[in-house]
């Protein structure tokens, strides 16, 4: 249950124009994705809560995206997210790594 929390909350974030992310609301990025203010600058628990490691990760994503043509406009990250929703479903327990995979395993 928690996965798909997860990927919602990653594809929902990826769909959604940097002007509508809180971090943008406490300019802390602009309407392009850049960054204004490091994380260390951060004296407020609301900035740290906007703008934390995992909203980098989909920004960076969402900038690279953005450089394919045609990957700057909101279809196109309705269609990569979309898309990244496709290819999770290919994942089964058997094909991720956890703590209970053995060398043996991995070895076959």
């Amino acid at each position: 249950m928690l996965n798909l929390f997860l990927v919602y909350q990653f594809l929902k974030r990826l769909a959604t124009p940097f002007k509508e992310w809180e971090a943008f609301k406490l300019e802390i990025i602009d309407a392009e994705g850049n960054i204004l203010r490091s994380r260390k600058s951060f004296t407020k628990v609301k900035e740290r809560e906007a703008f934390g490691a995992y909203d980098l990760m989909v920004l960076n994503l969402k900038k690279l995206l953005g450089k394919i043509p045609g990957g700057k406009s909101r279809i196109a990250s309705y269609a990569a997210a979309l898309y990244l929703l496709k290819e999770w479903n290919h994942f089964s327990d058997e094909s991720l790594l956890t703590e209970s995979v053995s060398d043996y395993k991995i070895l076959e």
